[in-house]
């Protein structure tokens, strides 16, 4: 049960990353695939 709990967590936790992510990427592609790379 903990461990699942702490599974869960992992996943919010990387779709609100992915999110972040996307929301940045989609107002400025060119300058933020530079910055990445």
């Amino acid at each position: 049960m903990r461990r699942l709990l702490i599974f869960d967590i992992h996943c919010l936790a990387s779709m609100y990353v992915f999110s972040q992510f996307s929301n940045r990427n989609a107002e400025l592609p060119s300058t933020d695939g530079l910055k990445l790379k």
